[in-house]
């Protein structure tokens, strides 16, 4: 009985943060004209980054994916992983999201076509003013 607990342990124990991470959402914005825009729910852990993403394409279909990447040099560079519409990518980010700034600019590359993305840190709940929160503008 106890070797069934172990490895549901062990994988428990895994998927649990650090300490010393933090979680952040961002709101995202995908593509020239920012067809595909959602949040991705980020762990920050050093110089590691890994989450989630929960996005809609411009037709409204939902993208999911997980992402995962390091630091670089002065960028981050991430992986879209398990996409949810099979469009694998990857993404360059000029060091992370930040909720002072309109948006933080990144480059990215999705089977094969060059892209900008777009990301903005949400404010906790408990500070946010109320409704969903709008993606970053990609107009400019």
């Amino acid at each position: 009985m106890r070797k069934a607990l172990l490895p549901g342990a062990a994988l428990l124990m895994l998927s649990l943060p650090a300490a010393n991470a933090a979680e952040e959402r961002w709101s995202v914005a995908e593509g020239p004209s920012g067809d595909t825009r959602g949040v991705w729910t980020m762990t920050l852990n050093g110089d590691e980054m890994s989450g989630w993403a929960e996005m809609f394409d411009s037709a409204g279909e939902p993208v999911t994916y997980f992402v995962s990447g390091k630091r670089e040099n002065d960028e981050f560079v991430l992986e879209r992983q398990s996409p949810s519409n099979g469009i694998m990518c990857d993404y360059r980010l000029k060091g992370t999201a930040s909720e002072n700034s309109e948006a933080s600019n990144g480059s990215s590359q999705c089977d094969g076509k060059s892209q900008i993305w777009m990301a903005k840190k949400l404010r906790e709940p408990e500070q946010n003013s109320g409704g969903d929160p709008s993606p970053p503008d990609m107009s400019q």
